[in-house]
């Protein structure tokens, strides 16, 4: 059976050869050096950081600190399940594909708001994105539609639940924001993206997700706000 020490350096040496190639070093360049360059280039490494450090120097005591070739330290059950688990993150990278590929409620551009906005509230959703054909319209959210009621509220000739949805997307300003991206995106550029947006004041709403991010191909999944958690979870 295969020790702690056994399986922690094991990890180890499969970071490192994984930092290697990220980072585009050679054998002679040294593992601090390889973990900067390798998170210079693939910024996501940095959420592992701590981690790496820490396994480092654990390594190192492994290695070397020994009395006469007998072990001073060994890792704990907990050290060596978190380094497989960073070693799995860094090499296998879940995708948004394998968590996020589910059946999406759309609306049709020349669908009356009404029904729509009970369906939304139906099934929780806050977000919904709109198409004519394969065409991609617009999202439409719940604030789009706040704003929509105010601009018409002192109308009366007209029922608004029957608007069209293209109608009231015109309705949708710049914080109603919605990125496509690839099935195959990793679960960590999702963080990046809505990190990025609330530092530029552009909060995402949605991720939509299609095979190559075209907003015209097959909608296979939505991401919102409300899943950052549970993204978190999983990294």
């Amino acid at each position: 059976m295969e020790t702690n020490s056994g399986r922690f350096l094991k990890a180890f040496r499969s970071i490192e050869q994984h930092l290697r190639k990220v980072a585009g070093g050679g054998r002679d360049s040294g593992i601090i050096e390889i973990m900067s360059e390798a998170t210079r280039r693939d910024p996501s490494i940095a959420r592992h950081e701590d981690d790496l450090h820490k396994f480092r120097k654990l390594r190192n005591i492994l290695i070397h600190g020994d009395i006469d070739g007998t072990e001073i330290a060994w890792p704990s059950d907990l050290a060596v399940e978190r380094i497989e688990r960073v070693k799995s993150l860094l090499m296998s990278p879940p995708r948004v594909v394998s968590v996020f590929r589910s059946k999406v409620l759309t609306g049709k551009g020349d669908g009356p708001v009404g029904p729509t906005i009970r369906s939304m509230m139906e099934e929780s959703y806050s977000q919904l994105p709109v198409y004519d054909g394969k065409h991609f319209l617009g999202l439409l959210t719940m604030e789009t539609v706040a704003r929509f009621m105010g601009k018409h509220l002192d109308e009366t000739v007209r029922d608004l639940r029957l608007t069209p949805l293209r109608e009231v997307l015109e309705c949708a300003e710049c914080e109603d924001a919605h990125v496509f991206i690839p099935a195959r995106t990793r679960l960590t550029e999702v963080l990046a993206k809505f990190e990025e947006s609330d530092k530029q004041g552009k909060r995402i709403q949605a991720l939509l997700i299609t095979r190559e991010g075209d907003p015209n191909e097959k909608l296979t999944g939505i991401i919102t706000v409300w899943d950052i958690p549970g993204i978190h979870e999983r990294l």
